[in-house]
């Protein structure tokens, strides 16, 4: 199998499902592979990233909240430092007419001459109508980010301190829209419940819908948190993630497992069950699966997918 046939095979099998979004989508990993391809470091191209477990560029994405088509990119080959890497984001963005990520201009500065894991990401959402894009920024451990992180925090209506958490990553849209993304350690769901009834949400359905999948009253001891926070900064959703080989013990089992969690929720898995066929490869598919809660919205599952 070529470095670029899983994408192929992917976008083949959705847009069955979505097949305006595929056509979109295919246009818009065609430039992605391009300058992946180009790389100087051929061996290790298709194998250098943290967005999946085998270092695949390129993650898919399904949500219970839309049948639109995510999918996750390296902006930059192989050889990229990673502290170039949000500038080579943004510029990619911009020329393809995207340039209104003016929070994300001021973390530039603090990525400098500090160790980076992977820098920059770009996200896409192409529904059957359109397509969206979210910068991902990786927030270095230090003074300068936790203080910048905490400014986005102070300034919501967010009146509740989550213990152990580690800001690692910030999202934005071009409308001004922010997720900070947390690691965390011991979670405890009475947080959780906080956070949901600030939201004008019921804890209770929130958290059967996590302890369907987790299968354990206690959250898993490796999780993580993301904050969503609208164009006026108030607190607006939530999603708590969790890695899907700590949950289950195998891609079958997760799937069987994400179904039977969708089915009494009228979740439309058209999409998830295009973007999980594939042959198996024997490594894992499945990465982080994603429990969220959204004002005006409710709530949802997601799951990240390596194109196979």
């Amino acid at each position: 199998m070529t470095n670029v046939e899983p994408i192929d095979q992917t976008l083949a099998r959705a847009k069955h499902v979505v097949p305006n979004a595929c056509a979109r989508a295919r246009d818009i990993l065609g430039n992605v592979l391009d300058t992946l391809t180009a790389s100087i470091w051929p061996d290790i191209a298709f194998r250098f990233s943290s967005l999946t477990n085998t270092g695949y560029p390129v993650e898919f994405a399904w949500s219970s909240r839309d049948p639109s088509l995510r999918f996750t990119f390296e902006a930059a080959p192989a050889e990229m430092p990673d502290h170039h890497r949000l500038p080579k984001a943004l510029a990619t963005l911009a020329e393809w007419g995207v340039d209104r990520f003016h929070a994300a201009h001021e973390l530039q500065s603090m990525q400098i001459s500090t160790q980076l894991k992977f820098g920059a990401w770009i996200g896409v959402r192409c529904s059957e109508n359109d397509t969206t894009y979210k910068l991902y920024v990786e927030l270095p451990p230090g003074l300068c980010t936790t203080s910048w992180a905490q400014s986005v925090l102070d300034n919501s209506s967010l009146s509740l301190r989550i213990p152990d958490a580690v800001w690692r990553m910030a999202g934005f849209n071009p409308a001004g829209e922010i997720e900070l993304y947390a690691r965390t350690g011991n979670l405890e769901s009475v947080t959780l419940r906080s956070l949901v009834r600030q939201l004008d949400g019921n804890p209770a359905i929130f958290l059967e819908l996590v302890e369907r999948l987790v299968r354990q009253p206690e959250l898993p001891a490796t999780s993580g948190i993301s904050l969503a926070f609208d164009t006026g900064g108030a607190f607006a959703g939530l999603t708590l993630f969790a890695f899907a080989k700590h949950l289950c013990s195998s891609d079958a089992q997760v799937h069987d497992a994400l179904l039977a969690l969708a089915k009494p929720n009228d979740y439309d898995t058209d999409l998830y069950e295009a973007l999980s066929a594939g042959k198996d490869d024997g490594h894992w598919r499945h990465g982080m699966l994603g429990f969220g809660f959204q004002r005006h919205t409710g709530t949802w599952i997601q799951a990240g997918l390596r194109p196979a």
